[in-house]
C-alpha cells in the first residue's frame, strides 16, 4: 500500500541521504542527542551485509580522558 504519507518519508529519507556528508570537526557547544544515535545504530545492525554475519562493534566514548586518547 503506498499513501501519500509514505511518499513523503520516502521522499524526506532520500533527501537526507543524498545530501548527506562526513563531519569531522564538531563544536563542542552543540547539544549531543545520545538517544537518536542508539535508535539509528539500533536500525543500521538491522541492515544485512555479506553472509549476513553482522560483525558490527560500536562504542560510545562520553569520557573525556578517553576521547583525547
Amino acid at each position: 500500500m503506498n499513501t501519500p504519507d509514505m511518499n513523503k518519508n520516502t521522499q524526506a529519507l532520500d533527501e537526507i541521504i543524498n545530501h548527506r556528508r562526513s563531519v569531522r570537526h564538531y563544536d563542542p557547544s552543540v547539544p549531543f542527542d545520545s538517544e537518536a544515535v542508539k535508535r539509528s545504530v539500533e536500525r543500521a545492525v538491522l541492515a544485512p551485509n555479506s553472509s549476513n554475519m553482522q560483525l558490527w562493534e560500536f562504542h560510545h566514548i562520553q569520557q573525556t580522558e578517553y576521547l583525547k586518547k
